[in-house]
């Protein structure tokens, strides 16, 4: 596919002004306006000799102003101070001197060659910097440096640019392209690309990072349409200092952040600012895969958009691939694909102050929404980990392939419509939640319950198995689990013989139950369908049918708990049927 061409956005300067100024002071010259009046003069009254050497002097000046105009340059490039651009002569001076004189005379740098190679680094605060064949900037220097690339200020752009980053001290990170200004509004990094070419002494661990904004007062940031490879921290909005406990407030707050349509080959997004209000941040449509994890990690952020993010999780990692917590809120989390490795949770929230001690207690959710997250067995597909995250809202999500579906240890949580496929556990909960409109499929338990909580759930679809109504105990800290609307379905032409019993579903296996079930055995020719009551006392299975309508060679349905199952048996006057059988529990009640 061929490489678009930067839109590189150069303005040309508006020279209205000295047109304006220009005009009238002709005019005056020349006796045709009165200079007191601003009217028409009598040319009657015009001294014609004045007149010709008015004409000749202002002409004088126009060509002056023409030649002012043509003379004015609105962009420098490197060739202009000496560089060679062929990759291999070191033109890094040269670029010294173009970004100390683009400042001075406040224009902008353009790149016109194919590869610069520069072993100093470079401070281009406050001038833009646009390639329009992505050029190459081979930076090699040392963490003795300092920045490899400083860049950022009032309406600062960074296009079009490929950016080589080297650092010879092999186990001494360092920062590549780090932007600390402050109180400044639209910076914009895009169609950049960023690779790292060395690496700590483990030869995987990048030793030179990529994007690193670490100011207050941001007005406008855009990080888009980048390519970010092999650097460590690709993109990062962080203030946090070592330990991150920070006592005071930073600095002004910060808004209107955008991350949006990059691709991070072995990285991680990150917005972090202790103590400073950070709202309204927007990270959509990236694809972030990561050799250590946390593809995507907020803390301190408020009013954030998390959607339509690829993230490929890490094969070491032991935490999560999308990273909320320390007094983030007000957020959504929508469609995004998150594929989770090793012992790692697809989604952690943790809203609880941190190590910064921000004393900030969230009163605003987080909705998450439309994801599609899949694991390798272990772990959570969303960990919803302390009692302050509250007023988190699972909807409509599909987790597959994880230990624990969800676990929640918060209040305030609604759990509906989620699908949930080969989980051994769908949900934890150690608090009491809303929980409904379940679909369940390939799973072995549907509730495991702590803290002697009671819990609710109105509304499981069972998908193609037969289910398992059992809640899990821990420690015997659970009261009361009752279901409603519970309704699944055997596979199409299941095969039963006359009077053998068949599994219609698994009983929980401990304490006390009682539930009413609509039961609709049925073929083409042949139904029976029933409405039973059924109560367990802890020692006797009681089940009564209060309704009964038969159809065909189908006789009377006799129900009963065996090795923990719900068994039915027909008479069949063929001695065989194929059919299909539908269930419907009304509620479900039950108690430890």
């Amino acid at each position: 596919m061929a490489t678009p061409t930067p839109n590189l956005g150069l303005i040309m300067p508006d020279m209205s002004d000295e047109v304006d100024q220009t005009i009238p002071a002709l005019a005056s010259s020349l006796g045709i306006v009165d200079a007191a009046t601003g009217k028409l003069s009598d040319l009657a009254t015009v001294d014609k000799s004045s007149l010709v050497a008015a004409i000749s002097e202002s002409s004088n000046g126009l060509d002056a102003l023409k030649a002012d105009v043509a003379n004015k340059s609105y962009y420098v490039t490197p060739e202009m101070y000496g560089a060679v651009g062929n990759g291999t002569t070191d033109d890094g001076t040269a670029f010294l001197n173009m970004y100390a004189d683009a400042k001075t005379k406040q224009v902008s740098v353009r790149l016109t060659k194919s590869r610069y190679k520069i072993t100093k680094p470079l401070n281009t605060v406050g001038v833009s910097t646009y390639s329009d064949i992505y050029s190459v900037l081979d930076i090699q220097v040392s963490a003795a440096d300092g920045n490899a690339f400083t860049w950022g200020g009032e309406n600062v752009t960074i296009c079009g640019v490929c950016f080589e980053l080297s650092n010879s001290t092999t186990n001494t990170s360092m920062q590549g392209l780090y932007n600390a200004s402050s109180n400044v509004n639209n910076q914009r990094f895009i169609r950049n690309k960023v690779k790292g070419k060395t690496f700590k002494s483990d030869g995987v661990t990048g030793n030179i990072y990529g994007v690193w904004v670490n100011a207050n007062g941001l007005r406008g940031v855009r990080i888009c349409d980048n390519v970010f490879e092999t650097v460590n921290y690709p993109v990062q909005i962080n203030q946090q200092t070592a330990g991150g406990n920070i006592a005071t407030p930073m600095g002004s707050p910060i808004e209107n952040i955008y991350i949006e349509d990059n691709v991070i080959l072995k990285g991680t997004i990150g917005i972090n600012t202790p103590h400073v209000y950070c709202h309204h941040a927007f990270i959509r449509n990236n694809r972030v895969t990561s050799d250590t994890g946390f593809n995507i990690n907020l803390a301190h952020v408020n009013n954030f958009v998390v959607e339509g993010n690829i993230l490929d999780g890490a094969t070491v990692t032991t935490d999560s691939v999308l990273h909320i917590e320390d007094v983030s809120y007000a957020g959504t989390v929508t469609n995004n694909i998150i594929r989770a490795q090793n012992q790692a949770d697809a989604i952690r929230i943790q809203l609880a102050s941190g190590v910064s001690q921000d004393t900030y207690v969230p009163t605003e959710g987080i909705l998450v929404e439309g994801n599609d997250l899949k694991g390798v067995g272990n772990a959570n597909g969303v960990q919803i980990v302390d009692t302050s995250s509250k007023r988190i809202k699972l909807s409509n999500n599909r987790i597959e392939n994880f230990a624990i579906g969800a676990t929640i240890n918060a209040t305030q949580c609604d759990i509906n419509d989620n699908r949930f496929l080969s989980c051994p556990l769908c949900l934890y909960l150690t608090q009491r939640v809303r929980v409904s409109g379940l679909i369940v499929e390939s799973c072995t338990t549907i509730v495991r319950s702590g803290n002697s909580i009671p819990v609710e759930i109105d509304g499981i679809t069972f998908i193609g198995e037969v289910p398992t109504l059992k809640p899990q105990v821990v420690s015997s800290n659970i009261s009361m689990v009752i279901y409603r609307n519970v309704r699944f379905s055997s596979p199409v032409g299941v095969t039963i013989s006359s009077t053998t019993a068949f599994d219609l579903f698994v009983l929980p296996d401990s304490g006390k139950f009682d539930f009413n079930l609509y039961y609709k055995l049925s073929n083409t020719t042949n139904s029976s369908i029933v409405r039973l009551n059924a109560k367990y006392d802890g020692t006797t299975f009681t089940p009564t049918k209060t309704y009964e309508l038969l159809n065909g060679g189908v006789g009377g349905g006799t129900f009963a708990m065996t090795a923990g199952k719900l068994t039915a048996s027909h008479f069949l006057s063929g001695g065989t049927l194929s059919i299909t059988w539908d269930i419907t529990i009304d509620s479900l009640v039950y108690t430890a």
